[in-house]
């Protein structure tokens, strides 16, 4: 049995080409008496030949807390007409952080120093 003829009998009992491949190499490698690669390294093999997707970075201040100044400095962007996408490019925050933020400052979640002062939680203010 010579390769072709191993290659269409490969192709002929798998749905893909890269399984009738594989497949087509351990029946040469049993037809030749010698043992085949485990699949695990023939997987590896292509894995490594294939380009790694990397993940995006994170930016500057990922799962930071908001200071009283960067929120200061949020509303100062937003009132001067900035969008989300500058916004975060300027403070080194995600678009998702961005408008959680928004979203607690108009809800309240969020006060100033000066709020926190006047109702006697501001950390180390004793009244």
């Amino acid at each position: 049995m010579d390769r072709m003829e191993i290659l269409k009998l490969a192709f002929s009992k798998t749905n893909n080409g890269r399984e009738a491949l594989e497949l087509a190499r351990e029946m040469e490698a049993f037809i030749k008496g010698s043992p085949p690669a485990p699949r695990w390294v023939a997987e590896t093999i292509t894995a490594m030949s294939e380009p790694q997707i990397q993940a995006p970075a994170r930016p500057a201040n990922y799962r930071r807390s908001w200071t009283p100044e960067e929120l200061a400095r949020l509303l100062q962007l937003m009132q001067e007409g900035k969008t989300i996408v500058q916004i975060c490019e300027i403070m080194g925050r995600s678009h998702n952080s961005i408008e959680t933020a928004i979203d607690r400052l108009n809800r309240g979640e969020y006060v100033t120093p000066a709020q926190q002062v006047n109702a006697g939680t501001f950390p180390g203010h004793t009244s």
